[in-house]
C-alpha cells in the first residue's frame, strides 16, 4: 500500500481502500463523541464510575489516514478537541 513520507496514506488512496460507505468527519466539523461506546472497543478497561457525561460536542482538529502494515486494513485516527458549553452554536443555523 502505497504510503506518504509521514507514514499517513493519501487520502483518496484510504477512502477507496475503506468503500464508499465510509464517512469521516472534516476538520473543523462539530461532531459528538461517545465515551460509554469508546470504553466499550477499547482493548483495555477504562473506569466510568467516574461522572463522564453521555455524549461531548467536539470539534475535529486532526484527522490522519493510515493502514496496518501487516494487514493493509484502513483506519483513521480522529483528534478531537472538547468544546465548552458556550461553543455549543445553538444560534447557528446548520
Amino acid at each position: 500500500m502505497k504510503e506518504t513520507e509521514k507514514g499517513y496514506l493519501d487520502p483518496q488512496l484510504w477512502h477507496a481502500c475503506a468503500g464508499g460507505m465510509v464517512q469521516i468527519p472534516q476538520v473543523n466539523s462539530k461532531v459528538y463523541y461517545f465515551p460509554q461506546g469508546h470504553a466499550e472497543h477499547a482493548n483495555t478497561n477504562i473506569d466510568l464510575r467516574v461522572s463522564v457525561p453521555p455524549l461531548i460536542l467536539c470539534k475535529v482538529v486532526a484527522v490522519k489516514f493510515l493502514a496496518d502494515p501487516e494487514s493493509d486494513e484502513v483506519f483513521a485516527i480522529i483528534k478531537l478537541l472538547p468544546l465548552r458549553n458556550s461553543e455549543f452554536g445553538y444560534g447557528e443555523e446548520s
